[in-house]
C-alpha cells in the first residue's frame, strides 16, 4: 500500500496511507513535533488532498522487516534528541481513531513501554474517578520489538485552560498519586487532558513508589508557571526558592526531587538544578 511520510532535515515525523483521511483529533492531540503548527499544518493538507502532491510517497511501511506492515495505522517519530528508539501509531477506522500504539524497538525503550503498560492498570485500580487512565488493551513482544496497545483518548478530549480550577483539579490528581504512595514522574501539564470536565492523565512510565516524594509537585509547579503561564524564569525561580528552600526541612526534600528530575532529563530539573547548585545546596 502507498505511504505517505513527512520528512524534515533528514528525520522522519510521521508516515500514513495515502488514502487516510486524517480524524479532527489529528489537529491537535497526537503526539507530533513543532508545537502544533505542524500538526493544524498536515491536517489541513490531508483535508485538501495536497498531502499527496507535498510530502514524499513509498511502499514501505514502518514495520516492514520486524513486525509486518499495517495498513490502517499511522506512525509518528519523537524528535531524535528525546528518542531514538521508539515511535507511536495510531490506528484509524471509520474517521475515528480506535487504537494508540506505543512501539519499541530499542531494549531500554521496550523495558520502559511495558512498565508503563503495567502502571497504567495499577493507576486506574486506585484512581477511583478522580482522573482517568486510558486502558491498556495489551502487550505485544516479538523478537524485534514491543507494541503496547491502548484506548485512544476520547475525540473530545483537549487541553486544560490555565485556570485556578484546572491547577486545583490537577493538584486533587496529584495527591491522589501520593496518597496511593507513588510518584507520576513526569507530572506535568502537558500530560493532563480534559474530557467533559474529567481529568485524564497519561504517560505512566515513570511512576514508581522510589521517587522522592516532592518530585510531581516541583515539576508540576515549576513547569506550569514557566511554559503555561509564561512567569518570568526569575520569578518562577523566586517562588520555588520561597517554597521549597527557605525551610531546612522542604529544602533537603527539594534538593533530592530536583535531582532526581535532572537525572531522569525530567521537567525543568536542569534549570532546577542549575539554580540550587548556584546556591551552594550541592
Amino acid at each position: 500500500m502507498k505511504r505517505l511520510e513527512l520528512i524534515i532535515r533528514g528525520e522522519k515525523w510521521v508516515s500514513y496511507p495515502a488514502t487516510m483521511r486524517f480524524p479532527k483529533f489529528f489537529s491537535k492531540m497526537y503526539p507530533f513535533r513543532g508545537r502544533g503548527i505542524v500538526s493544524r499544518a498536515l491536517y489541513s493538507l490531508n483535508k485538501l488532498h495536497l498531502d499527496r502532491l507535498l510530502l514524499n510517497s513509498t511502499k514501505t511501511s514502518p514495520l516492514d522487516g520486524i513486525g509486518g506492515g499495517v495498513d490502517d495505522v499511522a506512525f509518528f517519530w519523537p524528535s531524535k534528541t528525546r528518542s531514538t528508539g521508539r515511535f507511536y501509531g495510531y490506528m484509524v477506522d471509520g474517521g475515528s481513531v480506535r487504537e494508540y500504539w506505543k512501539i519499541g524497538v530499542a531494549e531500554d525503550e521496550r523495558n520502559r513501554i511495558k512498565r508503563e503498560a503495567r502502571n497504567s492498570d495499577v493507576a486506574a485500580a486506585f484512581a477511583d474517578g478522580v482522573f482517568m487512565v486510558a486502558k491498556c488493551r495489551g502487550v505485544e513482544d516479538t523478537r524485534d520489538l514491543t507494541v503496547a496497545r491502548y484506548d485512544p483518548l476520547p475525540e473530545d478530549a483537549d487541553w486544560l485552560p490555565t485556570t485556578d480550577e484546572s491547577f486545583s483539579k490537577v493538584e486533587s490528581a496529584r495527591l491522589k498519586i501520593e496518597a496511593a504512595g507513588f510518584r507520576h514522574g513526569d507530572f506535568g501539564w502537558h500530560n493532563v487532558k480534559i474530557v467533559n470536565g474529567k481529568l485524564w492523565i497519561l504517560d505512566w512510565e515513570e511512576m514508581s513508589e522510589a521517587l522522592p516524594k516532592l518530585t510531581d509537585a516541583i515539576s508540576l509547579e515549576t513547569s506550569y508557571a514557566y511554559y503555561w503561564q509564561r512567569k518570568p524564569l526569575v520569578h518562577v525561580l523566586e517562588d520555588f526558592a520561597k517554597k521549597y528552600l527557605e525551610n531546612k526541612i522542604t529544602a533537603s526534600d527539594a534538593v533530592a526531587a530536583v535531582e532526581n528530575l535532572y537525572s531522569r532529563k525530567m521537567s525543568m530539573g536542569d534549570v532546577l538544578h542549575n539554580f540550587i547548585k548556584e546556591k551552594g545546596l550541592i
